[in-house]
This record gives structure tokens, C-alpha cells and sequence, in this order.
């Protein structure tokens, strides 16, 4: 595997990739720090063989080696390494292996050739089990993996291949086989953690990137709800001048208008602009709300109280579809601190769209609780046409309409729903849809316990 590639599968920059490789490495001092114990306890067993001299000798130059790799260590974790320097670092570890690897080499030498047998399986036990080792510590970054393989291991297979012994041919042989199935082993682990690196850095980079466009999505909603403020705004002045204007027309304020039909448009004009100046305040309002700009005006509130308001303010649309309105207040119910007025919008809201989708002679029933957990709960139902299940979620959103207010042309922008949940969960509370096509809506209001005046 080449240690530089243009730019590796993914989009992660090659250099990035080589760095977290070498950053890898570096990891941990456990496996240098393991090596010179394994060393200590080689110089110990073979000392008899070799001569107390030479063994401290080997074991000395061992520890002087393993001590340079942990003050690099040292020095790389301490400046972290990073950036287009890997290379320099990657170099260092590259000549730490092969310096290791041949000190260990070394001793087949003499071990492979008239040391005992227990001598030689203890050397060859140790060798096995370092390069199976280096498969997990090492492999990550090739070239130090191979390094460390062919120098510890290409010497004492060559001595024993050329023993005259046969037994130590074989062993030879084996040693062969074996340094073979470590490389091939190394090699598809190496894979498998780069491609885990790989993955890994991916995902940072993701991450970095989904914050960014969270941030900058969340800037262009921010100004395209100011922006969309502004020109309620400039809308609601020329808006109240025609409502008024209408409305003195419609009167005959100043004198008669002449022919009836005059009249009837007024009244038109007159509907048509609060119409529309309802439309532009629910959107304003929306608009307040995401920009962080609405704030509660809180006093004591008789939700019963709210609630009838409303039915009265509906009375006539629901007259004129005969449809009748109930509402159920237990006794005593304990007021809350909300502002009476948003929440008076969010029960209107909820009652003007069960009207409107009530068929003539229905019924729309508006009952209040105090629950067990301590919390009211607001129940607006009704008989009307209901909402299939794969739109609840979407017609509490705003500027979404539903399927039956498209196929029925009801008038509207889809604001009522979703203003009517942010009002409640700008309280606290929270609004949810139950309903079944054909069997009529129930919205649940729920407002908070730590609301309510008597609440310790």
C-alpha cells in the first residue's frame, strides 16, 4: 500500500488521512515500554549462554533504543504532531522499528546456531509473538509494519534455512509460511483501520459541515422571517386605510352611495381586507415567534373563562352551519398565568377549524381538566371530516394545508394549526392531533402544572 495516494476514497484530503495514520502510532508507549520487558526477560534466560557481559550489553543497548523512541514519543504527543510535519514523524518510527527489529535479529546469530533448545524456543517464541503483535500496533502505517517484519525476521529465517540441521530447516520453512501469513494478516488489518480512520475523519468533517448549514440555514430563516415582518408591516397600513375606507362606504358614512351594488362591493372589500388582515397577522406573529421576538404578557386566567369567550366569538359561523358548540368546565377550576389573549388565539384557532370542517348539524365540544400529574388539558373535538394519518404531522406546520382543505377550497394559508402550537409550547405546553378520516378531530392542549396560581 502506497503511503501516498492523490486523495483517498471519500473526501478526505490524502495529507489529513496520513496524519491521523501516524497520530495513530503514536497512540500509546504501552507496546515500546512491553518490548523492553520482553527484552530484560530474553537477556535473563539466555545469560548463561551468551555470558553475563554480552546479555547486559544487548539488553543495555535495548533499553538506550527504547528510550530514544519514548522521548520521541514524548515530544510528538506533547505538539501533537499535526499537520504536513506526519512525514518527518513517520520517518522517526520508520528507523525506531528497524533499529528494534534488528537488535532482535541479532541474537540468531549465535541462538539458531549452538544455542540449547530451550534457548531457541523461547527466541522463537518471542519473535512469533512480536510480529503477531506488530499486526495490531503497527500495521496502520505499512512501511513501518514491513520494516520491523523483514528485519526481525528475514535473518534468523535465512540462518535456519541454511542449517545444516534439518530440523532447523523446517523451522526455517515454517518461519517462511509464517512471516508470510503475518504480511498478508497486516495487510488487510492496515486496510481495516485506515478505512476506520478514514470513516471516522469523514464523519468529523460531516458533522463541521451539517453545524455550518445549520447555522447558515438558520441565519437566512432569521432574515427571511424579518424581512417577512417588515412587510406585514408595510402591508397593514395601506390594509387599514381599505377596511376603512370600506367600511365608511358600506355605511353610507357620508351620504349615499347610489345604486345597492355599490354597497354590496364595500361590504366585499370590507370582508376581503380582514380577511386578509387576519391572514397577515397570523404571519407576523409566526414571524415573532421564530425570530424570538414574542413575549408573553402573563396574568391570572380563567381558562374556563377563554373558553367561552370563544364559543361566543364562533357562534355565528357555527350557526349558520348549525352545528352546536358545547363547552364543559368543571367547577372550580384553578386559574393559571398565561396571556389570556394568545391563548384565547390558540383555542379560537382550534375551534375555527373544527367548524370549518364540521359538515352542516355536527358538533364540536371544547372541554377543560385538571389531570392526576397536575397539568389542564384542553380538549377541542369535533365530528367532522377528519385528517388522514399521513397528514397529521404536516398540518401543524405552517403554510400546509391539508388534502381536505384543498379538495374542499376552504378559505386559508395553513397558519391556524402551527400558530396555534407555537402560542401553546411558547407556554410551555404542548398541541397534538388525533383524528381518523371520516370520524371527525381531537386536539389536546396541555398546559403546564408549574402554571397554575395555586402550583407551590
Amino acid at each position: 500500500m502506497s503511503e501516498q495516494q492523490g486523495t483517498w476514497a471519500g473526501r478526505v484530503p490524502s495529507e489529513t488521512l496520513n496524519a491521523e495514520r501516524i497520530r495513530f502510532l503514536y497512540r500509546s508507549p504501552v507496546a515500546t515500554i512491553s518490548n523492553l520487558g520482553v527484552a530484560a526477560v530474553f537477556a535473563y534466560v539466555a545469560r548463561d549462554h551468551f555470558g553475563l557481559t554480552i546479555a547486559a550489553g544487548w539488553l543495555a543497548i535495548m533499553a538506550a533504543v527504547i528510550a530514544v523512541r519514548l522521548l520521541i514519543w514524548w515530544t510528538y504527543r506533547r505538539g501533537r504532531g499535526a499537520g504536513s510535519v506526519y512525514r518527518r514523524w513517520a520517518l522517526l518510527f520508520e528507523v525506531g522499528a528497524a533499529v528494534n527489529g534488528l537488535l532482535w535479529a541479532l541474537p540468531a546469530i549465535d541462538v539458531l546456531t549452538r544455542a540449547p533448545t530451550e534457548i531457541v524456543a523461547v527466541y522463537a517464541t518471542i519473535i512469533g509473538v512480536m510480529m503477531a503483535g506488530m499486526v495490531f500496533s503497527t500495521s496502520v502505517w505499512t512501511r513501518a509494519f514491513i520494516i520491523f517484519l523483514l528485519t526481525t525476521g528475514v535473518l534468523p529465517i535465512l540462518i535456519a534455512l541454511f542449517h545444516p540441521d534439518s530440523v532447523h530447516r523446517v523451522f526455517g520453512l515454517l518461519g517462511v509460511i509464517y512471516l508470510g501469513a503475518i504480511l498478508a494478516w497486516g495487510r488487510s488489518a492496515g486496510q481495516m483501520f485506515t478505512e476506520t480512520l478514514r470513516l471516522r475523519l469523514e464523519n468529523i468533517m460531516l458533522a463541521g459541515e451539517v453545524a455550518i448549514a445549520r447555522e447558515q440555514a438558520l441565519a437566512v430563516e432569521k432574515t427571511r422571517h424579518e424581512g417577512f415582518a417588515g412587510l406585514s408591516h408595510e402591508l397593514r397600513t395601506p390594509l387599514n386605510a381599505i377596511i376603512g375606507f370600506g367600511q365608511a362606504m358600506e355605511t353610507e358614512l357620508w351620504g349615499e352611495l347610489g345604486s345597492p351594488r355599490y354597497q354590496e362591493y364595500a361590504h366585499n372589500i370590507v370582508h376581503a381586507g380582514q380577511h386578509l388582515d387576519i391572514l397577515i397577522n397570523g404571519a407576523l406573529d409566526l414571524s415573532r415567534i421564530a425570530t424570538g421576538k414574542m413575549e408573553l404578557e402573563e396574568v391570572a386566567v380563567d381558562l374556563g373563562a377563554v373558553a367561552r369567550d370563544c364559543q361566543t366569538l364562533i357562534t355565528n359561523r357555527a350557526q349558520e352551519k348549525q352545528i352546536a358548540v358545547e363547552v364543559k368546565v368543571p367547577p372550580e377550576m384553578p386559574r393559571l398565568r398565561a396571556d389570556p389573549a394568545k391563548l384565547r388565539q390558540v383555542l379560537l384557532n382550534l375551534l375555527t377549524n373544527a367548524v370549518k370542517f364540521t359538515p352542516e348539524g355536527g358538533q364540536v365540544k371544547i372541554s377543560v381538566e385538571h389531570l392526576q400529574s397536575g397539568d389542564l388539558e384542553v380538549v377541542v373535538s369535533d365530528t367532522g371530516v377528519g385528517i388522514p394519518a399521513e397528514e397529521l404531522d404536516r398540518v401543524m406546520e405552517p403554510f400546509v394545508r391539508g388534502g381536505q382543505a384543498r379538495v374542499r377550497d376552504t378559505e386559508g394559508l395553513g397558519l391556524g394549526l402551527a400558530l396555534a402550537r407555537s402560542l401553546t409550547e411558547l407556554h410551555g405546553g404542548s398541541l397534538t392531533l388525533q383524528s381518523e378520516l371520516g370520524a371527525g378531530t381531537t386536539a389536546r392542549l396541555i398546559l403546564p402544572r408549574s402554571r397554575l396560581i395555586s402550583a407551590a
